[in-house]
């Protein structure tokens, strides 16, 4: 059988590493607790994402068309299960953030491209939904920035020292002294 990468947090039986939040959630459908259908997506799939894209996403979609009414809002949350190397947190919930809001805009930006003009339009939730992905993807650190972080996380991870950069060489005429205003 193929791994799979969604699992329903409904099911008795998923994989013991989906991480701390999806148990804190588990525990409260077990108990009876008021809450709302989730699912988890695996690291695995951000890992064979990152080594056979197309393919991956075309898994994921064919899942996800199992478990999603087209009648229904749905909330996307991404958090990294890192509880294990607090260091690399930083690394990790930037790929997160970079690796959902870049799908979430592909996905959309595909829809637009099929429903064609009218996709502009109020008539259907699309425009709406192509906004708020955009946003999405400048909200807290653009995805542009992310890549930076995640480059610098990388490197620090590696142990690879980089020379401290010096920003006041950046300013014009910064070799004037009469120039720099120490108040």
């Amino acid at each position: 059988m193929p791994k799979r990468y969604l699992y329903d947090l409904r099911e008795p039986r998923i994989p013991a590493a989906i991480g701390n939040k999806a148990e804190n959630l588990r525990f409260l459908i077990r108990h009876k607790l008021p809450v709302p259908n989730t699912w988890v997506c695996t690291w695995d799939m951000y890992l064979d994402h990152q080594s056979d894209g197309p393919a991956a996403l075309e898994r994921l979609r064919s899942e996800l068309a199992g478990f999603l009414k087209t009648d229904c809002p749905y909330a996307v949350r991404s958090s990294a299960n890192v509880e294990d190397d607090p260091a690399r947190v930083r690394r990790l919930v930037s790929e997160a953030k970079k690796f959902s809001t870049d799908s979430c805009w592909q996905i959309i930006n595909n829809a637009m491209q099929i429903m064609g003009g009218i996709g502009y339009t109020n008539v259907y939730p699309i425009e709406r939904f192509l906004r708020d992905a955009r946003l999405l993807m400048i909200w807290t650190g653009s995805n542009q920035i992310m890549d930076l972080v995640i480059q610098h996380e990388y490197y620090r991870e590696m142990g690879v020292r980089q020379p401290a950069r010096d920003v006041e060489a950046d300013a014009p005429d910064a070799d004037k002294e009469e120039e720099k205003v120490y108040e």
